[in-house]
């Protein structure tokens, strides 16, 4: 059994900010839910943009910071830039949509090298100048 922690992150209908916690859905009528913990062990449920909903993969970058699908992160080394995604294709798992439309996995190791720079939701700036530059 894994030890890794299962933690999703989405922005909330009422105010746009992000929200981390536990993933619910309603299949009745498609509202999404993310549920955290709030002061004194009390749970409370957010409504979320469905579009936004991204997994913690488990893995943190050279600072520390959780990397989560929709991240855009930054090789150290070389200064690549790519997005965080859920790739299913000759190997399962997340990888790093690369600038040359290709998927790059990765291993713990060179994740942690790279660290976080943005959000495809917040900055998607940063990869249109990475692909201007190519």
């Amino acid at each position: 059994m894994s030890n890794r922690e299962i933690l999703f992150r989405a922005k909330r209908k009422s105010d746009g900010e992000w929200i981390f916690g536990n993933l619910l859905r309603t299949d009745d009528d498609g509202i999404c839910i993310i549920q955290n913990h709030v002061p004194h062990h009390l749970l409370k449920n957010y409504e979320v943009d469905s579009e936004t909903i991204c997994q913690y993969t488990g893995l943190t970058d050279k600072n520390g910071r959780k990397i989560f699908e929709g991240d855009i992160v930054q090789y150290s080394k070389i200064g690549a830039v790519g997005k965080v995604v859920w790739y299913e294709g000759d190997y399962i798992g997340f990888a790093v949509d690369d600038i040359d439309d290709s998927f790059q996995q990765y291993d713990k190791e060179l994740f942690d090298k790279h660290e976080v720079i943005g959000n495809i939701f917040d900055n998607p700036e940063l990869l249109e100048v990475e692909n201007e530059t190519d």
